[in-house]
């Protein structure tokens, strides 16, 4: 029997699995669970409900696409079976706290500034919130801060880099690093289904996904993703009280533009490092030259995919009914 995007060899039909389609499946996963759990996202109920819809939405579609990987007919002879090395998974070295510390400080201002950019001064009011369905809530109490720190930082940024940095650029890597960071990120922003901070999340994406080919390192990545997230819960107050202290969008731009500035020297300067100390010993692929023609050649193949196709029409089908909703 054929399948889809299936190819028949002299072993039998050999299966060419779409990466959107895993991003597909979360996506599907992420507004099931939005609806689903909106409805005991509340009291004592909270925290669970959070887990469970970021267990439902990352960590079943990856497990599911982890075991596909490994059957013979879906690993394309076997260049795609998700080992530790192609999923990056070694820990991160002392020769990474230069990026990884950078790459926190741009993605604060940077993201600061696209959500000023975009929605004004909104942007620096009320707090956290996670896929715009449930907002993190500080209490005051020490049991209170550990599920908030759980619920809110660590598991999403543990089950998103699993699935966009380590697995989907696994994925990608085949077409060129370009292409790879371009995907994580189109990926990325449209995950959480709102026009209006479509550019924060495209611009976050590109950052995370620049320090994984970096660091080599999904950890780093996740820990960096980790650090953002705990600023964003517990720094957010602070920033509204600034805001409403001085008064003026202004001079918090002024302010972001300069730690963006001083940031984006030190995770240029850090990759740029690391880069050339793998040159030495070990040169990554991602490396070799590529020619205009081929970069557009494999952007093309990336982007021309019923997968890709169905992402984007659900992302413009959802986030337009979440406008109304």
């Amino acid at each position: 029997m054929k399948t889809l995007n299936g190819k028949k060899s002299g072993k039998g039909f050999k299966i060419r699995l779409d990466p959107a389609y895993l991003i597909l499946f979360c996506y599907i996963m992420l507004i099931f669970s939005r609806f689903v759990m909106r409805g005991i996202g509340s009291g004592e109920n909270e925290y669970l409900a959070v887990i469970i819809m970021q267990l439902l939405t990352f960590a079943l579609p990856a497990a599911i696409w982890y075991r596909l990987r490994l059957l013979p007919g879906f690993s394309e002879g076997g260049t795609l079976k998700p080992t530790a090395k192609r999923l990056r998974l070694s820990p991160p070295r002392l020769s990474h706290i230069t990026i990884m510390i950078s790459s926190v400080f741009v993605l604060i201002s940077g993201c600061l500034l696209l959500s000023i950019g975009m929605s004004q001064s909104s942007s620096l009011e009320g707090s956290f919130s996670l896929y715009d369905v449930f907002v993190s809530r500080y209490d005051g109490k020490p049991l209170g801060a550990i599920w908030l720190v759980l619920a809110y930082a660590a598991l999403p940024a543990v089950c998103e880099e699993m699935v966009f940095r380590c697995f989907l650029c696994s994925e990608y890597d085949r077409y060129g690093v370009a292409c790879s960071i371009i995907m994580n990120s189109l990926f990325f922003g449209f995950l959480h289904f709102n026009f209006m901070k479509l550019a924060v999340y495209l611009f976050a994406g590109a950052v995370l996904t620049v320090l994984l080919y970096a660091t080599r390192s999904v950890f780093s990545v996740i820990i960096v993703h980790f650090a953002y997230n705990l600023f964003c819960i517990f720094g957010q107050p602070y920033i509204t009280e600034f805001y409403i202290t001085a008064g003026n969008t202004g001079t918090a731009v002024i302010i972001l533009i300069a730690m963006l500035l001083g940031a984006l020297v030190g995770f240029c300067g850090g990759a740029r490092r690391l880069y050339a100390g793998y040159a030495e010993s070990d040169p990554p692929s991602d490396s070799e030259p590529m020619t205009r023609g081929q970069f557009i050649k494999n952007l093309r193949a990336c982007l021309l995919t019923p997968g890709t196709a169905i992402c984007t029409a659900l992302f413009l089908a959802f986030s337009i009914v979440m406008i109304f909703i």
